[in-house]
């Protein structure tokens, strides 16, 4: 169990709400991408999904396994909707993994197999690559790619015309640059938050893509969708246009 007297733990604010209205037990996850695989973004509601940063007290655990809790006591300290939601669980993955390699000068490609670990490509047309369970691979290089590999993971890139590819199960892909691209695979989630962003990502994953007002700078629209095969179609690139999801090859 955790050796600091408090923790923090994640769960879907709906749950959160039930659970203190009911005066019942509550199911928390310790890792905030484990609540985003479980309780995607709706695409669907009028209000989308919110999520609850939790405050714990350790002697109000019932029982605990290596990746959730189950607590008698908690307390709201912080709501985020998707967007600050997928920015936290890059954030919170960055503070919480302990091995890091960043490549700088001479090479372009980063390339780290454990698990747990950071590679970062800083070079333009850089490559990074994360194979390890629970890690990162980010690019901040114009025209670059991150690709994480395995499960729980994040890849991400800010540059201009990056690319941003997420394989393994439940992972994340975000991408800020102007004119990038995300893909996500294995129910992951795609995100792309730059201007002229583009999404994929095969069935069971969710997508997600920012439009831009005429300032370039603003954001008017956010919106997110489940790639259902149906209405969204899976290896279809997409982007957001007047609050919609419109094929790429149809702009």
């Amino acid at each position: 169990m955790e050796s600091n007297k408090s923790i923090i733990g994640y769960q879907l604010l709906e749950n959160v709400e039930i659970a203190q209205k009911q005066k019942a037990n509550l199911f928390v996850y310790k890792n905030p991408m484990d609540v985003l695989q479980n309780y995607p973004p709706a695409c669907a509601a009028k209000s989308q999904a919110l999520y609850a940063v939790l405050y714990i007290d350790r002697e109000h655990i019932l029982e605990y396994t290596a990746d959730s809790w189950i607590v008698n006591y908690f307390k709201i300290i912080n709501v985020h909707g998707p967007l600050q939601w997928i920015q936290y669980c890059a954030s919170e993955a960055l503070r919480s993994n302990a091995k890091v390699l960043t490549q700088h000068a001479d090479r372009r490609v980063a390339v780290t197999p454990g698990s747990k670990s950071i590679a970062t490509s800083t070079k333009t047309a850089g490559i990074s690559k994360s194979l390890g369970i629970d890690s990162i691979s980010s690019c901040v290089g114009d025209r670059s790619v991150a690709i994480s590999m395995n499960s729980r993971s994040i890849a991400a890139c800010i540059g201009t015309k990056s690319f941003a590819y997420q394989e393994g199960r439940g992972g994340l892909a975000v991408s800020t640059g102007y004119r990038s691209e995300s893909r996500a695979d294995c129910n992951g989630i795609a995100f792309a938050m730059g201007r002229h962003g583009v999404v994929s990502g095969t069935y069971g994953c969710w997508i997600g893509c920012a439009e831009y007002g005429d300032d370039g700078v603003t954001i008017v629209n956010i919106k997110f969708a489940f790639v259902d095969n149906v209405k969204i179609k899976e290896y279809t690139r997409y982007k957001l246009r007047d609050g919609e999801f419109v094929p790429v090859d149809e702009q």
